[in-house]
């Protein structure tokens, strides 16, 4: 899947002196690519907590999605081999995956997907 297309991306704000940074969407994946190794915090089910990363990638996902017996890491990761998803890190979320937000005070910056029930 190539969510670098001009339709399905848009390039973030660059720091000084660093390169810029790229989100992309395309339902149901949601991919932001720093450009190079940054310092990342966040809960997944792929990848450190708090850690180094360049790809970040959120799936969207439906209750059916997962079931009891479904173990959450193993279907991000076959979803994201059969679409050709390459991540350092991965997220699932139960919102709608195209309201991400973006908000940047000072060197820090947040991608953020964001719902009221799963």
């Amino acid at each position: 899947m190539d969510l670098a297309s001009p339709a399905a991306a848009r390039a973030g704000p660059a720091s000084s002196g660093a390169p810029g940074w790229r989100v992309s969407h395309r339902q149901p994946w949601l991919v932001l690519d720093f450009g190079d190794a940054r310092a990342v915090l966040g809960w997944p089910v792929i990848g450190p907590h708090d850690g180094v990363a360049r790809r970040v990638a959120w799936l969207q996902v439906k209750n059916a999605d997962l079931p009891l017996h479904r173990d959450p890491a193993a279907y991000f990761r076959a979803r994201a081999a059969a679409e050709g998803i390459e991540a350092d890190i991965g997220l699932l979320t139960a919102a709608e995956i195209g309201r991400f937000a973006e908000a940047q005070e000072g060197a820090a910056r947040a991608v953020a997907t964001a719902g009221l029930g799963n």
